[in-house]
């Protein structure tokens, strides 16, 4: 039987949960999951695990954060001024914002995690960094 190989387009439902067992995504309720095994769009741990699985297998395994989103960086905390935000913004604690990169021109999404008089802290780590993470896979197709 073949088993899942670098360059392999593979398709899989996955659960996806933090250690304390909350269940962050999963695809079972949706279509199945299909990706290329080497693309950086995908986190390296979850390429990892599905590597060697062949039709049919089920697995469980943990991503530990360094594999997954990476370490949370306190120096992704940012002031932003006020004055460059659009007009009319629902400002408030806890409320998650668009951006873009002006670097990239990638788009992303970050948390206020305080508001001033003249500017707002944002957090631009990934939402699930410096977490680790329980994954259970299920190989359902390998093109």
């Amino acid at each position: 039987m073949t088993k899942v190989a670098k360059g392999n387009t593979v398709e899989v439902h996955y659960k996806v949960a933090l250690e304390d067992g909350t269940v962050v995504d999963a695809s079972e309720e949706k279509l199945p999951f299909q990706f290329v095994i080497g693309n950086d769009d995908i986190i390296q741990g979850f390429q990892d695990a599905v590597i060697g699985m062949q039709i049919g297998e089920a697995k469980k395994v943990t991503v530990p954060a360094e594999k997954a989103y990476g370490p949370y960086r306190k120096n992704f905390i940012v002031n932003v001024k006020k004055d460059i935000l659009p007009e009319g913004l629902d400002l408030s604690v806890g409320k998650k914002l668009q951006v873009t990169k002006k670097e990239t021109n990638e788009k992303q999404i970050v948390t206020i995690v305080d508001i001033g008089e003249s500017t707002i802290t944002i957090d631009t780590n990934h939402p699930l960094a410096g977490k680790n993470l329980l994954f259970e896979i299920k190989l359902l197709n390998l093109f």
